[in-house]
């Protein structure tokens, strides 16, 4: 069984793994886990303090987007029409659909190339919920409309930061 702390490949049930010697249980998990299990199914996502989301119309040109992704330092950027959120624009859609095709496509809308309507969390959604979502839905990026309807964005990165923040123990083991 695979130790959930370290990753380590355990091929008895001791009752500890090999490598780190954390307790496992009878799934293969640790007690640390039941606790982090505890901290994200309990605590909501405005304890990530969603960044502001930036921004585009679906008219922006590809080029554009990308430039924005790049200049900012930041994975997506969210379509929007008025308050109405029409699509997202991630670093993954500009490799997988435009890549190579970079230079003939820089002047077409991002529209063209986002991922349409997509799923949105609220604030007192949890961190355990959205990290389902990200893993069910094979993204890494999730927008959270506050309830002032402006958007916030959240990344699977925030989500780890925050883990490690609270279990700094984590940080320290290796595969």
């Amino acid at each position: 069984m695979r130790c959930t702390a370290c990753g380590y490949q355990n091929f008895d049930n001791l009752g500890l793994c090999e490598a780190c010697e954390e307790p496992l249980d009878a799934t293969g998990g640790c007690d640390a886990d039941r606790d982090i299990g505890r901290l994200i199914s309990n605590e909501p996502l405005s304890a990530l303090h969603p960044a502001p989301a930036v921004t585009v119309p679906p008219t922006t040109p590809v080029a554009q987007a990308i430039r924005m992704l790049a200049e900012r330092n930041i994975g997506c950027l969210l379509v929007t029409s008025g308050d109405a959120l029409l699509g997202i624009f991630s670093e993954r859609d500009a490799l997988q659909r435009i890549g190579p095709n970079y230079y003939e496509l820089i002047d077409r809308p991002i529209s063209d190339f986002m991922t349409p309507d997509p799923v949105t969390l609220t604030p007192e959604d949890s961190i355990a919920f959205a990290l389902n979502r990200m893993d069910i839905n094979d993204f890494r990026h999730i927008p959270v409309r506050n309830p002032d309807g402006t958007l916030g964005i959240i990344s699977v990165r925030d989500c780890l930061a925050y883990v490690t923040r609270h279990f700094p123990e984590l940080k320290s083991h290796t595969n």
